[in-house]
């Protein structure tokens, strides 16, 4: 498994929008254990940064907010997003990792659902 997070310079922290994160570590898991872990430089656009996710091979992107236009390409693309991520991002990995999901305690604040927009933003769109 190949998986992307990704995260704001000079820090260890997930990167809190996507669309504005110019970095990503990419990392290799094999049987639970990260075999490696390389940090990748992205382009400004969105389509340029999941363009060079998809050259490294990444299945998996593990990132803080994504606009809903940017989750719908990287889905198109086969990536499988786990978004509204936020910490430490080797403390989200190794929780990801064991759970498959991200926990609440990894979720931005006020963000309630793994993989979905802010429980917050739901409520807006209804009013």
């Amino acid at each position: 498994m190949r998986i992307a997070v990704t995260i704001m310079k000079n820090t260890e922290r997930i990167s809190p929008l996507f669309e504005a994160a110019e970095l990503a570590v990419v990392v290799d898991c094999c049987r639970g254990q990260i075999v490696s872990e390389t940090e990748l430089s992205l382009p400004g656009d969105v389509a340029g940064k999941l363009d060079a996710l998809q050259g490294e091979g990444v299945d998996t992107l593990l990132c803080g907010a994504i606009a809903n236009d940017s989750m719908a390409l990287a889905q198109q693309r086969n990536l499988r997003v786990f978004s509204f991520a936020a910490g430490a991002w080797r403390d989200v990995l190794t929780d990801w990792r064991s759970h498959q999901r991200l926990r609440e305690c990894h979720l931005m604040p006020g963000c309630c659902q793994q993989h979905r927009r802010c429980c917050h933003q739901h409520a807006r769109r209804q009013s």
